[in-house]
């Protein structure tokens, strides 16, 4: 997801009725959330302690849900009648939630990488292979995307594909971040 809205939401904007630099310039909020959500991410699990268990499922269902709402107000968003500060305070909201779940997500999914195993064979392990699997869906994503704007003329049914997508991505965060190592053994809370 990360990657399509980086590679595609200038094009997307620009569908909407934005300038190119207009939408060159939400497309760079989407890009400055990305370390400002990583800082924060690092910080939250650093002082989590004890309650990292219950941090993690909060930080991963919340961020998929800011994901979700961004790409449902990015597809769903009919800027007719607006101003023109109504239409750029909204396409901008969207943008920093899509921004800020991504990274957020893209970040957590990493650091689970690492506290979900034991040593550093597994984890060397689980990153080869979590990794492959997820850059040969990035590499799919915009591709398929990219298609299907060009087969429809318009973002509307790449956008309602993703957003339901993103959707379902709200309970695979909820089962991703079980307090549970990849063995099956129960991390303590």
């Amino acid at each position: 997801m990360y990657y399509l809205m980086a590679s595609f939401l200038p094009s997307i904007w620009i569908g909407k009725g934005f300038s190119l630099k207009q939408a060159g310039q939400l497309a760079m909020l989407f890009q400055f959330m990305s370390p400002i959500a990583i800082i924060l991410l690092t910080i939250l699990m650093n002082h989590a302690n004890h309650r990292k268990i219950n941090l993690v499922r909060i930080i991963a269902v919340s961020s998929s849900l800011l994901i979700s709402i961004g790409s449902a107000g990015m597809t769903f968003m009919d800027f007719d009648g607006y101003s023109f500060g109504q239409m750029l305070f909204w396409a901008g909201l969207w943008t920093l939630l899509l921004g800020f779940g991504a990274s957020m997500v893209f970040t957590l999914c990493l650091m689970l990488i690492t506290m979900r195993t034991h040593d550093t064979k597994q984890a060397g392990d689980l990153s080869a292979m979590s990794q492959t699997i997820a850059y040969m869906i990035a590499i799919i994503g915009p591709l398929g995307v990219g298609w299907l704007h060009e087969q429809s003329g318009s973002w509307y049914l790449p956008l309602i594909i993703l957003t339901a997508l993103m959707s379902f991505n709200v309970i695979f965060a909820w089962t991703a971040s079980k307090a549970v190592m990849i063995d099956g053994e129960k991390i303590p809370c």
